[in-house]
């Protein structure tokens, strides 16, 4: 039987051997390379000691790292690539030539590593490296409309993030000053983000300013709750077709100018209907607020993203109308 002096011994002959022979060896265990077996075209160094069978290839496709306990740390080049692993127990690497795929298994007694190859670089962090806290954050809101008809409806979208590992139910709460206008079950995959829209029917709500503002309930175990709370923008309930009290128009909608609604519907708000006749959302003379509704029937069914005769059809109905 051969000491383990003996075998490392004879190991670190045949990786200077490598070097001088300018073969690049990867190294596997026995039961990898069983499932796994070689190519006919690769050069072979086989040692016989049952934790450890090296193999090498300088133009292989594929290379398999495999460290069992016993070896703390391991150096592979190839084609110029340099991989290195410094491990305390156990780390698994599979990672194509292509740069494609790579599939890395490190324990939590793992201390890290890095890989490069054809330029970029993979460095791994053992996992007691690091704290995974519970962490639920609310992003953005976004708002379609700042103006819109008592009665019409308008899209609010809010984006929320997970920002640990772990997945994630959770309930959202969006509000209109104090009033709850939406509740919804959230369910989120770790370090991913997604965008909820919902349509704000504006029935039952008083003309007026409204705060559009979210929360996220915080999930068990989480601390930081500051970004739980999201307060977004500002939308003004107002008389339908009431969408301004100027005419300020310009190229750049950043330098447009419709001032707040005026309590009246007239030519101020037939101009910036006339403006955005025919656009959409993609289109420079796009005017949200022209976007009352997308029929015209009542009660008004939700913004269509079109303004066209349909809007036409509800500012000509309020056309003239003061509001008390």
């Amino acid at each position: 039987m051969i000491s383990a002096r003996n075998f490392r011994t004879k190991v670190s002959c045949l990786i200077l051997l490598s070097i001088i022979l300018g073969i690049t060896l990867t190294y596997a265990t026995e039961e990898a390379l069983g499932s796994k077996p070689p190519r006919h075209d690769m050069p072979m160094c086989v040692v016989t000691n049952p934790k450890m069978i090296m193999y090498a290839s300088e133009n292989a496709c594929k290379m398999t790292i495999k460290i069992s306990p016993e070896y703390t740390r391991s150096s592979l080049v190839e084609n110029g690539y340099k991989a290195s692993v410094h491990v305390e127990q156990f780390i698994e690497m599979w990672e194509k030539e292509s740069g494609r795929k790579a599939l890395i298994y490190i324990d939590t007694q793992g201390t890290g590593g890095s890989l490069r190859e054809n330029g970029y670089k993979l460095d791994l962090t053992s996992e007691e490296a690091f704290l995974d806290l519970p962490d639920v954050a609310i992003t953005d809101i976004m708002l379609s409309k700042t103006v819109v008809g008592q009665g019409y409806a308008t899209q609010i979208s809010i984006t929320i993030s997970n920002k640990a590992f772990n997945y994630e139910t959770f309930n959202l709460i969006i509000k209109a000053n104090t009033t709850t206008i939406k509740t919804q079950t959230i369910t989120l995959t770790g370090m991913k983000a997604t965008t909820t829209t919902f349509t704000w029917n504006t029935t039952g709500f008083a003309k007026g300013s409204y705060t559009i503002s979210a929360y996220a309930w915080p999930v068990p175990g989480e601390i930081d709750t500051t970004d739980n709370t999201y307060i977004g923008g500002t939308v003004f309930v107002a008389m339908p077709c009431d969408i301004a009290s100027k005419t300020r128009w310009d190229p750049n909608p950043l330098l447009r100018d419709r001032g707040l609604p005026d309590g009246r519907v007239d030519y101020k708000d037939v101009f910036w209907f006339l403006k955005a006749y025919g656009s959409d959302p993609s289109k420079s003379n796009w005017v949200p607020e022209c976007d009352v509704a997308g029929g015209t029937t009542w009660p008004p069914a939700p913004p269509d993203d079109i303004v066209n005769y349909k809007d036409i059809f509800w500012l000509l109905r309020n056309y003239g109308q003061v509001d008390p």
